[in-house]
């Protein structure tokens, strides 16, 4: 498998019933990434989390995906029933929810989380299992992982439990990872630590990270690439190096919105929308 098709997307496209019929909240979303980072942003509802779950089969029901082509390496995505998608994710690649407290299950250990895609992906016993946990939360950078295998997500802090969310999801060393707002709910220093840490993992264990944020300024300075969403389609593809050279009213708009030291004291501008932003 060549680095260029890590993951194939083409005409991906996610819908919803409603009384008036069935409407499109993903638009013919397309990606080649291969092991690179590549960040989604736009606005909220602008659907880059559900791209993200149609992206691993989680779109709920009564939601619908189609697309031309899904393919993770040489994996038909498109084609897997539901035994097929429990047997890809976790293993070949998982997602990084938005805040521990909420994505972490409060009644268990942190090291039975974590070991649980081992426990259905690999046929290991259980000290194999505790081994290859404590190993990856020394990955992730705790220091005393013993302790955090043991604990309960409530007596960790926000950084800790972000950390071990995303040890939980390299223990099997997926290809593709999914972050979905990974730093909102942390302080700037533990935020900074968490990317690092991302960067570090996708350059030494050649993993394709895809961020997803509202953030423009830290995802053009982590990422690779940048896709800038708006009601469902992809308006604009940007070398993340090159946001300043936007060409899209939409991007420009949204950067003529971030907080500036020439609005100190005024009121930030904000968008003015054209309808024919939907069909571009």
């Amino acid at each position: 498998m060549t680095d260029a098709s890590l993951l194939d997307i083409e005409g991906l496209t996610v819908s919803f019933p409603s009384d008036s019929g069935r409407v499109s909240v993903v638009r013919d979303f397309a990606l080649r990434m291969g092991r690179e980072k590549i960040g989604i942003v736009g606005e909220s509802g602008s659907g880059k989390s559900i791209t993200a779950r149609a992206i691993l089969g989680l779109v709920p029901h009564p939601g619908q995906t189609t697309a031309r082509r899904m393919q993770l390496g040489n994996r038909n995505l498109l084609a897997l029933d539901s035994a097929g998608w429990r047997g890809i994710r976790g293993k070949y690649a998982g997602m990084i929810m938005q805040d521990p407290k909420f994505s972490l299950n409060p009644v268990m250990r942190i090291g039975d989380q974590i070991t649980e895609t081992l426990r259905l992906h690999e046929k290991l016993d259980r000290a194999e299992q505790r081994r290859r946990a404590i190993a990856i939360l020394q990955a992730v950078g705790i220091d005393d992982p013993e302790r955090v295998y043991a604990a309960y997500p409530h007596e960790l802090s926000g950084g800790m439990g972000q950390r071990a969310m995303i040890a939980a999801m390299l223990i099997s060393s997926p290809e593709l990872i999914i972050a979905d707002e990974p730093t909102s709910a942390l302080d700037v220093l533990v935020r900074e630590q968490v990317l690092k840490l991302l960067d570090d993992l996708v350059t030494t264990r050649g993993i394709g990270l895809i961020l997803i944020s509202h953030d423009l300024p830290m995802v053009a300075r982590f990422c690779d690439r940048i896709l800038v969403m708006y009601r469902g389609r992809i308006v604009e593809t940007l070398d993340a190096h090159h946001l300043d050279r936007a060409n899209h009213p939409y991007t420009k708009g949204l950067m003529a919105c971030l907080p500036q030291p020439a609005y100190r004291g005024q009121m930030l501008p904000s968008l003015s929308r054209d309808p024919a932003w939907e069909q571009a």
